[in-house]
């Protein structure tokens, strides 16, 4: 590796956290001004990792108090779990899938929902994390 590529993979790294996502989510990036360039996250969001998103989420106004109080009463039960898959050969946040598990029968439509809302804050890390990758590299 070279010191670029190390410094935008940290920057990927520290913006997740800074939005509530888990360390430990494996950035991929590939920004070179060509199609399908861009940058997306994979790995596993664990119950005990959801209500530190959840507050990140909420407090960028994507969810609201209700929905963020049943997101953590599902997390604290381990009945919610989440999987970000990168599943293409391109890198930009579409080509990550969102799989929710474990959420039990009576909250499928709040299930849903948090997908939608998820995939929304995901694809801004996303586009966030792309962005400030250029301009390291472009040295902006």
């Amino acid at each position: 590796m070279n010191t670029m590529t190390d410094l935008v993979t940290l920057n990927c790294r520290r913006l997740a956290v800074a939005w509530g996502y888990p360390d430990d989510l494996r950035p991929h990036w590939r920004l070179g001004y060509c199609q399908g360039d861009g940058v997306c996250y994979c790995g596993r969001i664990t119950p005990s990792e959801i209500p530190r998103l959840v507050e990140g989420m909420k407090a960028r106004g994507r969810l609201d108090e209700r929905a963020a109080r049943v997101l953590n009463r599902l997390a604290a039960t381990e009945r919610l779990d989440i999987t970000l898959r990168h599943t293409g050969r391109y890198t930009h946040s579409g080509c990550t899938d969102i799989v929710t598990d474990d959420v039990p029968g009576f909250a499928e439509s709040l299930q849903a929902r948090f997908e939608n809302v998820l995939r929304e804050d995901f694809d801004s890390l996303c586009d966030e994390a792309e962005s400030e990758g250029y301009s390291l590299l472009d040295g902006r």
